[in-house]
């Protein structure tokens, strides 16, 4: 004769545990996946880490002198205005002092707006260098080079002249 041992039925509590267990396993391997193809994307981007600076300089030049261009815009607005209110402040005549605020109030909106874009120029900029720093500090953990603080993967100082 054969004896089974066959286990209890599982409790309900032990069913939910056992499918957030499961859960959480496929949502690590999802993310596991993920950052394998994040890496992998990244390492096909950048040759070195000084194509990876070169890139990011390049993006950099390419906002400052947009930044710059609004700023002079903004600053050919500003002057535009402050002659107008000049000289809205000179004339009597009603009919052309009317015509020259609403010149006024027309600038005053292009400047506010010409001052939203330059705000978000600025960030954009700000989330350039973010986006580099962080791809820079991942190819530098990917590729076990020597990161820019003379500490190479392997925790050791990294010594001018030495293979590490």
């Amino acid at each position: 004769m054969v004896r089974r041992v066959v286990a209890a039925p599982l409790t309900p509590e032990e069913i939910a545990r056992r499918a957030e267990v499961e859960r959480q396993h496929r949502a690590a391997e999802a993310d596991r996946q993920r950052q394998l193809r994040l890496d992998q994307a990244l390492l096909e981007t950048y040759r070195s880490l000084d194509d990876l600076d070169s890139r990011r300089d390049r993006e950099l030049r390419d906002l400052d002198r947009s930044i710059r261009e609004l700023r002079e815009r903004e600053s050919e607005l500003v002057k535009r205005q402050s002659a107008l209110i000049s000289d809205a402040t000179q004339t009597d005549d009603s009919a052309v002092a009317a015509s020259l605020e609403e010149d006024i109030r027309t600038l005053d909106s292009e400047i506010i707006t010409q001052s939203r874009v330059i705000a978000a120029k600025l960030r954009e900029r700000s989330a350039v260098l973010d986006r580099f720093e962080e791809h820079r500090q991942r190819y530098v953990e990917l590729m076990g080079a020597p990161s820019a603080n003379g500490v190479s993967r392997n925790g050791r100082g990294v010594v001018p002249g030495s293979n590490d």
